[in-house]
């Protein structure tokens, strides 16, 4: 998510400077607008009511300075009956909340999703709860929550693809250094760990040639503490 987010605000910070003809070359300080990254979360694990991920938390060097980047994502559980606080406060999203709890509902007593939100709008319309959407364009809520479902199974699809392609290669490299030694279990754990494949591919690379342990942990830059 914060991979996301600053790729957002990279572009939405380059079409402010464009929009208000900045100098971002001069020396005079260029005020921008401050920025806050949100998410609410409606998916299917339960999450605490607030969870807050760091950009850094993906850099692979932990040497303990402070990285050149970092974004925050504020991810807010709008189950509903979570954040109440919050939900009395925006009616809309009040509405959402109760919309989307309905629809899990029904999905939990058996529905398929096709047939838990037809009777999740009928019971919003009979409270009162988005029905200046519903009511106007319930075809297209419909529609819309189908065509989600499907982009978010295609998403799921090609992240398990992605991750089993992450932990082959990470199976290997650790099988190739077990040929010259015993690596440790901290070091097993940051090769299993890694989710960028072409670091994963110089490693592997670095594994097939090196003689020691040590001198692979040399070439990738960890330093062991065993």
């Amino acid at each position: 998510m914060p991979i996301r987010g600053l790729v957002y605000f990279s572009r939405l910070y380059e079409a402010y400077i464009k929009e208000n003809s900045l100098n971002i070359y001069g020396r005079t300080l260029v005020p921008l607008p401050t920025p806050k990254y949100i998410i609410f979360y409606n998916g299917k694990d339960k999450q605490p009511d607030i969870q807050e991920f760091r950009l850094s938390d993906a850099f692979t060097e932990k040497d303990g300075s402070t990285p050149a980047l970092e974004c925050v994502a504020t991810m807010l559980n709008i189950h509903y009956e979570h954040n109440m606080e919050l939900l009395d406060k925006c009616k809309r999203l009040h509405d959402y909340a109760y919309f989307v709890g309905e629809v899990n509902g029904n999905i939990g007593k058996g529905y398929s999703l096709e047939k838990a939100v037809e009777p999740a709008m009928d019971k919003c319309e009979d409270n009162d709860v988005l029905t200046d959407i519903i009511g106007k364009h319930r075809s297209e809520v419909f529609h819309m929550l189908l065509f989600d479902k499907k982009l978010y199974e295609q998403g799921l699809r090609e992240e398990g693809r992605e991750e089993g392609k992450l932990t082959e290669r990470a199976e290997v490299i650790i099988e190739l250094l077990e040929d010259i030694g015993e690596p440790s279990d901290t070091l097993k754990d940051i090769i299993m760990e890694q989710t960028d494949m072409q670091t994963l591919r110089e490693w592997f690379k670095v594994a097939r040639r090196a003689h020691s342990i040590e001198h692979f942990e040399e070439q990738i830059g960890f330093v062991s503490r065993r």
